[in-house]
């Protein structure tokens, strides 16, 4: 086993290594949505909530949906409530991405719906915030108080009608109003990563077994 290998005991908590992207802010027309859901298809992501959600919008959304049919009952419960929405919601399965593709198809939306059940860390929510897309996320992942940071939303999965009222907030906003609230999510996650100051976490931890073995 690899701690077998260390004479000494260190337990240390290092935040998740990610690619870094840099992109300019996205652009929106006023009265336009294009959101985009990118996960594997399973009950912890909660795709039926997402689709219950627009359910209840009266504006026209695109809602594009990517990622592996892992649970073929789950999915098939996705189709039913897809075949009853209102002609307004136009709801795409688009099937799986390769990983290098994701945050490139990312860019052709406008915001990344997840109300997702839990979530350690959340690749690609961070993926979706660096892409610039305004995030509508629960708050069962690290990514909170986005509102307060005004880079998105972070909310309770009892409250449907704050998700509603986000998702047309996002839909009137012009372009002006709709851009600086895409800079700020990609200034919000570019400061979280913050990979100089994750990097010296790295070589400091190492370090520290090294020095200790020796």
């Amino acid at each position: 086993r690899v701690k077998d290998m260390f004479k000494i005991d260190i337990v240390t908590q290092l935040q998740n290594g990610v690619k870094i992207h840099k992109f300019d802010p996205l652009i929106k027309e006023e009265n336009e949505l294009r959101i985009i859901f990118i996960s594997r298809i399973l009950h912890n992501k909660n795709l039926h909530y997402s689709l219950t959600l627009l359910s209840s919008i009266q504006y026209d959304i695109i809602f594009d949906i990517y990622g592996p049919k892992e649970d073929i009952d789950y999915w098939k419960e996705c189709e039913d409530i897809i075949k009853n929405l209102p002609r307004n919601i136009k709801v795409t399965y688009k099937g799986s991405l390769n990983q290098s593709d994701v945050i490139q198809k990312m860019r052709g939306y406008h915001a990344f719906l997840f109300p997702t059940l839990s979530e350690n860390f959340g690749h690609v929510i961070v993926e979706a915030m660096q892409a610039g897309l305004v995030p509508i996320i629960s708050n069962q992942t690290p990514w909170i108080n986005l509102e307060h940071e005004n880079a998105g939303w972070d909310i309770d999965l009892t409250d449907k009608k704050f998700y509603i009222n986000a998702i047309e907030k996002l839909h009137k906003m012009n372009n002006a109003e709709y851009s600086q609230l895409s800079l700020n999510t990609i200034e919000y996650i570019q400061k979280k990563l913050d990979m100089k100051r994750l990097k010296n976490d790295y070589i400091d931890f190492f370090n520290k077994i090294i020095n200790e073995e020796v």
